[in-house]
């Protein structure tokens, strides 16, 4: 079963209509996969020129498999990953694995989703759990440390520049 979505036109991204639950196994462990209602996800992230060979970002065979990839990406999934009983959290090489099998059950021939699985491998670090936020925000902690590090070398205030906030 594909997952029930509405597109959000005013933001470019899809709301999960009726919670979705999917059961997958790894290394022989069943994971239940809960995608909770209202869930808000912007699809498989394809670059348009590559869509006649892989499909759009919410063609049927991509849609579910990058919801549920977007959702074990997201920060606050922790909560609906079940194996044998318990709540765990998935690690991010699991969630690819993950969208790879999603791939491969939705009909995507092995060859492509072995191609999309490698291109999350690749740059699904930016996006895990929230690393963009993390990412953006290093240049201003660097900055904020030579400033702090050349005000006590100086012993005078070093004009503050106004840095963006994330």
């Amino acid at each position: 079963m594909n997952i029930v979505t509405t597109t959000v036109p005013e933001i470019s991204r899809r709301k999960v209509v009726i919670p979705y639950t999917t059961h997958v196994d790894l290394n022989n462990n069943i994971y239940e996969i809960c995608v909770p209602k209202d869930f808000m996800y912007d699809g498989t992230s394809i670059p348009s020129p590559f869509w006649i060979i892989f499909g759009t970002p919410y063609d049927t065979s991509n849609d579910t498999p990058g919801c549920v990839h977007d959702y074990l990406y997201n920060k606050n999934s922790n909560s609906s990953v079940i194996c044998n009983g318990t709540r765990v959290t998935l690690s991010r090489n699991q969630a690819d694995r993950v969208f790879y099998i999603l791939l491969c059950r939705n009909g995507v021939c092995k060859i492509k989703a072995y191609i999309m699985y490698i291109a999350v491998v690749v740059f699904g670090f930016f996006f895990y759990k929230d690393r963009v936020r993390k990412i953006l925000k290093f240049p201003c902690l660097v900055f904020k440390l030579i400033n702090n590090c050349a005000t006590l070398l100086e012993g005078s205030a070093v004009p503050k520049y106004a840095l963006p906030t994330y």
